[in-house]
């Protein structure tokens, strides 16, 4: 996955950020996100709420660092991520995304 299908499928405003830190040169946002599935059987039509967390690693050049769940303000892009924090430099990513 590029950072680009990344940026317009998922959502800054519907991501819940549970966890969010560098080690090793990898940023790791652990999110959950609520999903409604719509399900089709013999005319029946049953629905489900459901909530899953998800963990994206991408490659970064910084140190070590934890962050709160409140400091991430926005994600946008410009050609590369760009992850804006309260009171962090801007970091951006090159166009390799590890899934996990």
């Amino acid at each position: 996955m590029d950072l680009k299908f990344f940026y317009d499928n998922y959502k800054f405003e519907e991501l819940n950020v549970k966890k969010l830190y560098i080690e090793n040169n990898e940023l790791h946002l652990l999110f959950s996100m609520d999903v409604k599935l719509e399900l089709i059987a013999n005319g029946y039509r049953p629905e489900m709420d459901v909530e899953y967390d998800n963990e994206f690693i991408f490659e970064v050049n910084h140190d070590n660092k934890k962050f709160k769940n409140n400091e991430l303000v926005n994600i946008e892009y410009n050609g590369g991520l760009i992850f804006k924090f309260k009171n962090e430099d801007i970091i951006i990513f090159n166009n390799n995304v590890i899934v996990k």
